[in-house]
């Protein structure tokens, strides 16, 4: 649990292994730099796209030893895809005078307030279907294709096949936002 707590300090702060090892015990340190050399594989795979493949990116993840970490890894990327539309607003994507709230299209409207998430998904399906979604930003496809095409499978191959179900739809839900409002819609019909 510390490991997973502490799954980022080394890769994101100052702070050294080092330094960590003198507040928790050196199992917890050892984790969290295992955890941290899948982080740094992982930017080597965005960063060389094109040149990388997939499968071999999962190779080389599997064939770590230590599961635990490939699991705080898994557990990290699944919260970044649950918040990927909650980026610093420099970095997302505004415009027609409305924002993307969980999977329908809210557009601004002077002197109301805007939908809360569990409201803008209980939209009627027709408004949903019928509105585009806007563009995605490409730092979200980015971890959506990475996440799609390398973290989805790996959790497949270690058989956690409801965190590879949850991803994949994540990613599809950014990849193919037109797509996955429609399908949004169909079950909106289906279960009312």
């Amino acid at each position: 649990m510390a490991a997973a707590l502490l799954a980022d300090v080394i890769s994101d702060t100052a702070v050294t292994a080092v330094q960590l090892e003198e507040h928790v015990p050196h199992a917890v340190v050892q984790t969290v730099l295992r955890v941290t050399h899948l982080s740094e594989l992982s930017q080597t795979y965005r960063d060389n796209a094109h040149s990388l493949a997939a499968p071999a990116m999962l190779d080389m993840l599997t064939s770590m030893s230590d599961v635990g970490a490939m699991l705080i890894k898994l557990a990290g990327r699944l919260h970044n895809m649950r918040t990927i539309e909650a980026l610093p607003r420099c970095k997302q994507v505004r415009g027609l005078g409305g924002v993307w709230l969980g999977g329908a299209w809210q557009q601004a409207h002077s002197g109301s307030q805007a939908r809360s998430r569990k409201q803008a998904r209980s939209l009627p399906a027709e408004w949903m279907a019928d509105t585009p979604p806007p563009p995605v930003p490409a730092r979200q496809v980015r971890m959506a294709s990475e996440t799609l095409d390398v973290f989805a499978a790996l959790a497949n191959r270690l058989g956690a096949w409801t965190l590879r179900a949850e991803l994949e739809d994540l990613a599809f839900r950014v990849l193919y936002p037109q797509e996955h409002a429609e399908v949004g819609a169909v079950q909106w019909q289906t279960a009312s």
